[in-house]
């Protein structure tokens, strides 16, 4: 089990400090009556590790604590498209907005991939992020929360003008927002893996057993998301107008999908693990927020309605990479994920990519 909190501070101190802590505790335990305790349900865990697998493919480390230092990038991108047509003239609007990439540096420690994590936050990225994770031999679990503010956008702006000829425009820009966009989702994905016997996701996932040779397993997922978009504040006007004067939207969507895991091991110590898998979206509301305006109210919006549709089913992706590598009682990982949601409804379309890059060194004792 992998636990991780991030979020931004100027105590950079702290993820030593509270690591020191945490090891000197499981010393004093270790010399009372609770040692006993955490010595037989460390029998336990080593005993379910290996239960039902295949010893020539998968085996466990054997020295079971570890300690990292790790390393995090991530990313959320958010794309909104709009087509308006009125007889000859007609454009296309088109809004990209991002968290900037964020970057954090922690510690974990933990017994045969059961533990704790603290990172702290780097750089200048905008808002908060949660992530809580759950991996086991077969399955994979995580929880993702995150929210951000931004005053700038790329815009891209494409159509023509009625009864001009050669009137075509196509133009990008950077546009400053006189109130922040706000955006914020909660994504909740899982994933199980079929042939637990000789492909471990352990492997790949907390380096809490290590790949012996080459395997590859079927895998199934799911996933659901709940994403809002904000940027209805009156000074926002213009924007709004130019999304058909959308000024809100919210995603409730579950996506389920099936794909292919595999486990290379070109030579001793190295590990290769890659999954994808497309997935489909049988379930997608999108409520929309349209803003009615009034020219001599100096364009402020006055009333709402709030709209209900649900898109038809579109495919989505979800896929990462990982490299590991085993020495002695050293290892080193690097795990670059991408996942990718979509929406349509009527005119307009929308898609939210996010993506991160995790680095660490471990030691096993």
């Amino acid at each position: 089990m992998i636990v991780t909190k991030t979020y931004k501070t100027n105590n950079y101190f702290r993820a030593t400090f509270l690591l020191f802590v945490l090891c000197t505790s499981l010393t004093v335990c270790a010399e009372n009556g609770v040692g006993k305790f955490f010595r037989r349900l460390g029998t336990v865990i080593d005993t379910l590790t290996v239960k039902g697998v295949d010893r020539r493919y998968i085996q466990a480390p054997e020295k079971p604590w570890q300690i990292m230092v790790k390393g995090n990038a991530n990313e959320v991108k958010m794309n909104m498209e709009t087509v308006f047509e009125d007889g000859d003239f007609n454009y296309k609007w088109g809004s990209k907005i991002s968290t900037g990439v964020g970057k954090s540096l922690g510690g974990w420690i933990g017994y045969r991939g059961y533990g704790l994590g603290y990172q702290v936050t780097m750089g200048e990225q905008k808002g908060s992020n949660f992530n809580i994770g759950l991996g086991g031999s077969k399955y994979t679990l995580r929880l993702s929360i995150r929210k951000f503010k931004t005053e700038e956008t790329d815009i891209h702006f494409r159509g023509n003008l009625p009864d001009i000829e050669d009137s075509k425009f196509d133009d990008r820009l950077k546009m400053e927002m006189d109130e922040p966009i706000r955006v914020s989702s909660i994504l909740l994905d899982g994933y199980y893996m079929f042939n637990g016997k000789h492909f471990s996701n352990t492997a790949g996932y907390d380096q809490s057993t290590i790949q012996m040779r080459s395997a590859g397993s079927f895998i199934v997922g799911a996933s659901w998301l709940n994403a809002s978009i904000d940027y209805s504040a009156n000074m926002n006007t213009f924007f709004v107008i130019m999304m058909n004067n959308c000024g809100r939207i919210r995603i409730n969507q579950v996506n389920i999908g099936a794909g292919y895991a595999y486990n290379w091991v070109p030579c001793k110590g190295l590990l290769v693990n890659a999954m994808f898998m497309p997935t489909i979206t049988p379930y997608s509301q999108l409520k929309v927020w349209n803003y009615d305006f009034d020219e001599n109210d100096n364009y402020e919006y006055k009333s709402s309605d709030v709209n209900y549709s649900y898109s038809r089913i579109k495919v989505n992706l979800c896929s990462w990479v990982t490299l590991v590598y085993n020495y002695k009682d050293w290892f080193a990982t690097a795990k670059g994920q991408w996942n990718q949601f979509s929406y349509k409804r009527n005119d307009s379309n929308g898609r939210l990519s996010d993506w991160y890059l995790n680095v660490g060194i471990g030691w096993r004792f």
